[in-house]
């Protein structure tokens, strides 16, 4: 083998050791030596199937599975140094993901695209959401010994998030059916 493709054969080996050592596309923030407290203040950021919860209950109604393609939404956790954190969906691409699953019924009412339409409305329906809807504020309690967040609404309602080995946050909620993961920022 010449000397160039020992190179090549080395840089490629170099790389390849490089992304397993850094868990390619893992979440890094964490390692043995950090507990959850250390390093879980500050933005967290995730998505919400918008269609995954809108087709759930007309399948349950019509008896039947409906498995739509997703059409997500972002969402933030926020956790602050006094106790607090804020959960937020936002508003604007809340709004876009629910016109895009009510399109293809509209386009199929009228027989012809109707994806206009959806914008106006849901440009419409965006504007006149008050802008702290979709908002949760509460206290949250940390468990460093298993890696976890129990986080207590203001209503009461109480949730438990786990810390994945990969470095995300990980919580199911039952109002929206689904599991949210979130990425620090």
């Amino acid at each position: 083998m010449n000397s160039q493709k020992r190179k090549y054969i080395a840089f490629l080996l170099a790389i390849i050791l490089f992304f397993t050592l850094n868990g390619c596309g893992v979440n890094n923030i964490f390692t043995k030596d950090k507990k959850l407290s250390e390093v879980m203040l500050g933005q967290w950021n995730g998505e919400l199937d918008v269609a995954k919860f809108c087709y759930k209950e007309l399948g349950e109604e019509l008896g039947i599975d409906i498995t739509p393609e997703p059409k997500c939404c972002e969402i933030y956790l926020y956790f602050y140094e006094d106790g607090r954190f804020l959960f937020k969906i936002d508003i604007d691409s809340f709004g876009r993901a629910l016109g895009e699953c009510a399109e293809p019924y509209t386009s199929a009412l009228f027989g012809f695209d109707t994806g206009f339409i959806v914008d106006l409305i849901m440009q419409y329906v965006a504007n006149e959401i008050p802008i702290d809807s979709g908002e949760a504020w509460g206290t949250y309690l940390i468990d460093d010994n298993n890696k976890t967040i129990t986080m207590m609404t203001e209503d009461g309602k109480q949730e438990t998030i786990e810390l994945t080995k990969e470095g995300y946050l990980e919580f199911y909620e039952d109002f929206w059916g689904q599991v949210f993961s979130l990425k620090h920022e």
